[in-house]
């Protein structure tokens, strides 16, 4: 998909070798971008001899995405011109000798996580309702332009239906998805907190019939110098017990902490905030082939 991106803002300032090597050469800098000329390569072993790693992230790429981003598109009327000879897709040969609309909408969603999600509607003339995964397929055929369009309100409500159907589907799996994240995060800290208890509980009865022993020995010494000794110990053994105590103490309340942090997210994020922006709307069209 990058390189098809770069293909299309770049093409007057690039020249493109095989898409098999993923390499193009770039010629003249593209406005408003200061990078190294010369060859580029999307794949990182062929980034050698002074070959340049073009990937998500790099400079360049990252200023054509965005130019794209910022673009607006209006209506237009799109043929795809689909070849089973160069590359076959069973869904597009199945629409061969069809036109409908189609429109791509962002989705996202303010939830435990941000989330992104592009949704695709469409509909053939005949009205029957297009599938996500042909609305997908068109973009990885070759396409002209070929004018504006002009969307009617009855096939913008149809595509509108669509995306909201789609979009209160998404909406109840990213909240079946929160519930579970929850669960799982509380049933963590529980464990956590059980596990940790157990642990130091159990160091602290041992320090005790330490302490319960030193004290009994110091009682039953019959010299003074033993008695001291003994004391001395027992008093260590104390200050421990009472340092794991204090450990203890101090870690319930960090995870108390997080339980209250974990609740009051969940809380702010209860009703799922949404923003739909309209990508594009086409009306497309894929002739028989000859």
């Amino acid at each position: 998909m990058l390189w098809w991106l770069t293909q299309s803002e770049i093409k007057e300032s690039a020249t493109f070798h095989s898409q098999d090597t993923l390499e193009f050469s770039l010629d003249k800098l593209p406005e408003g971008i200061q990078v190294p000329t010369g060859k580029y390569s999307l794949l990182p072993e062929k980034a050698v001899n002074g070959t340049h790693h073009y990937r998500i992230g790099h400079a360049l790429a990252e200023h054509l995405i965005n130019i794209a981003l910022a673009r607006r598109l209006e209506p237009k009327k799109l043929v795809f011109n689909y070849d089973p000879q160069l590359r076959k897709i069973a869904l597009i040969g199945d629409i061969q000798g069809k036109s409908g609309w189609l429109q791509l909408q962002l989705l996202s969603v303010d939830s435990l996580e941000p989330e992104d999600h592009m949704l695709f509607s469409g509909v053939f003339d005949d009205g029957t309702p297009m599938d996500c995964d042909t609305c997908a397929k068109l973009f990885e055929v070759p396409a002209i332009e070929a004018g504006a369009a002009m969307i009617t309100s009855d096939i913008s409500d149809k595509l509108k239906a669509q995306t909201d159907s789609t979009t209160k589907n998404l909406l109840n799996v990213t909240g079946e998805r929160n519930k579970i994240f929850f669960d799982d995060e509380i049933e963590k800290l529980e464990t956590w907190a059980a596990d940790l208890k157990d642990g130091l509980e159990a160091e602290l009865g041992v320090l005790q019939k330490e302490i319960t022993s030193l004290k009994r020995e110091a009682l039953q010494a019959v010299d003074l110098a033993t008695k001291v000794e003994l004391r001395k110990k027992a008093a260590i053994a104390e200050h421990r017990r009472n340092e794991k105590r204090k450990t203890l103490f101090e870690a319930q309340e960090d995870i108390e902490k997080q339980k209250d942090d974990l609740l009051a997210n969940v809380e702010a994020k209860l009703n799922m905030q949404q923003k739909l922006e309209e990508l594009f709307t086409i009306r497309w069209e894929v002739p028989k082939g000859a």
